[in-house]
């Protein structure tokens, strides 16, 4: 029937399915992108020997202005407070802390982070790394955080 419709000339008909994104995409981008930042961090620490300071805007604008970062990373979940991500230096610039809220409470991402808690930070975001709120104590978020 397929080559007969071809010899006749016919036209096809494609049925495309439109399919609503599950909300765990947005938190598989937002641990991606930490991903991401942590390996331009890493690069910019070799060639500068040291992390970069300031809060999340101006020490991924660094790693980025270096060429280590094409673009700096949105988070998924929009703006507003609860959802930005957060970057603080450590103990002089020989160490990080970078977060990013979850909307989920999703043990397999959560199980994997550092879990630092605040206070350790010498310039720039407060990170509160413990998973039972977000990373600067919002309800209704989990940090995902991570250092070197």
């Amino acid at each position: 029937l397929a080559s007969q419709l071809a010899r006749e000339d016919k036209s096809w008909i494609k049925v495309l399915a439109v399919v609503p994104s599950y909300q765990g995409d947005l938190e598989l981008i937002g641990v991606s992108d930490i991903k991401e930042v942590q390996l331009a961090l890493e690069l910019y620490f070799d060639k500068n020997t040291t992390y970069p300071a300031g809060a999340f805007d101006a020490a991924i604008a660094l790693v980025k202005t270096d060429g280590f970062l094409p673009t700096v990373p949105d988070d998924p979940l929009g703006t507003g407070a609860a959802n930005v991500y957060r970057y603080c230096q450590l103990t002089s610039g020989t160490s990080y802390h970078l977060g990013a809220n979850l909307e989920e409470n999703n043990t397999s991402i959560l199980s994997g982070d550092r879990d630092l808690p605040t206070g350790t930070c010498s310039g720039g975001d407060t990170i509160e790394g413990v998973d039972a709120d977000g990373c600067a104590d919002e309800a209704s978020r989990y940090c995902y955080d991570v250092t070197p």
